[in-house]
């Protein structure tokens, strides 16, 4: 394939799964988002997609396999950042939001882009 038959399947494969997750059929919509990795291996947009997703069923250690990876491929992009240290103070969760075990990663809004970004705890 080239190029732009790669970037077109890809792209008829995020449709999909933005179709599925509508649906609320989380496991065809995973598979969906999984399927862009034959065309593009790298997107990294689709692997932050895909961390939210297992976030949304509870499949927490998928997630964060999924933001691990993402961080890597990532580390010096503005959005994978790393905070938690004294330049990065963490800010308070609201005390309306439910505790979760998972403290190592979490998706939040980047302020460059409409995006969501990954920062690790």
């Amino acid at each position: 394939m080239i190029p732009s038959q790669k970037q077109l399947a890809a792209s008829i494969c995020i449709q999909f799964a933005e179709h599925y997750l509508a649906e609320k059929e989380y496991d065809k919509a995973v598979q969906s988002y999984k399927d862009v990795f034959s065309y593009l291996p790298t997107d990294n947009k689709v692997m932050l997609e895909l961390a939210q997703l297992y976030l949304l069923q509870g499949h927490l250690d998928l997630c964060e396999q999924h933001c691990a990876i993402l961080l890597q491929t990532e580390q010096n992009h503005e959005t994978a950042s790393v905070v938690g240290s004294p330049q990065h103070p963490l800010p308070p969760l609201p005390s309306s939001l439910p505790r979760v075990p998972v403290t190592r990663c979490r998706l939040l809004p980047s302020p460059v882009t409409s995006d969501a970004s990954l920062t690790h705890l």
